[in-house]
């Protein structure tokens, strides 16, 4: 993917945007503040720990500080304010990596560690706290559900899914 449409609610219309600087496969798009966010994923020669900010009031894409890791097939979600990246693979390793993204202050934290490696986790945001799901180490797909709070910095083992899948989507609703 180097370029995405953009559905326009009052006009009804999709329209296409201006191409990204890379083509990524295994990107994660997160919306913050107005702007969409392009992380990470694979270029089709290496693996990527750059970042891209798109601005779709004036149609055009800007480099953002690159992650610490190279990941494609992660899981992120926005909490409080930052975007949240957790696990991923860098060609044949799991991460168990975690960081977060601070736009106002245009740079990268890092984070207390997953509870174990995976990849193509799914991420999402409830009561204040990020859940990850399912994902999957080496071969063998998870049904774990680990959560973490930015209050304590720690993660915690929550209630399994009912079977180990990966690379699903989830909402909170």
């Amino acid at each position: 993917m180097k370029q995405f449409h953009i559905l326009f609610f009052v006009r009804d219309v999709w329209e296409p945007t201006t191409s990204m600087s890379a083509t990524r496969e295994g990107v994660q798009l997160v919306s913050l503040d107005g702007a969409v966010y392009a992380v990470g994923g694979d270029n089709g020669v290496s693996i990527l720990n750059s970042v891209e900010r798109y601005d779709p009031r004036i149609d055009q894409w800007s480099a953002c500080v690159p992650m610490s890791y190279r990941r494609r097939y992660f899981g992120a979600a926005v909490l409080k304010h930052k975007i949240f990246v957790v696990g991923g693979s860098d060609y044949d390793e799991d991460h168990n990596s975690v960081e977060c993204y601070d736009p106002r202050m245009n740079r990268w934290l890092s984070l207390p560690p997953l509870l174990m490696r995976r990849e193509s986790p799914a991420a999402a945001v409830h009561d204040d706290k990020l859940y990850v799901l399912g994902g999957a180490y080496m071969t063998s797909e998870s049904n774990t559900v680990d959560i973490y709070d930015p209050l304590s910095n720690k993660w915690e083992a929550f209630t399994p899914l009912s079977r180990a899948i990966e690379g699903m989507g989830v909402v909170v609703v």
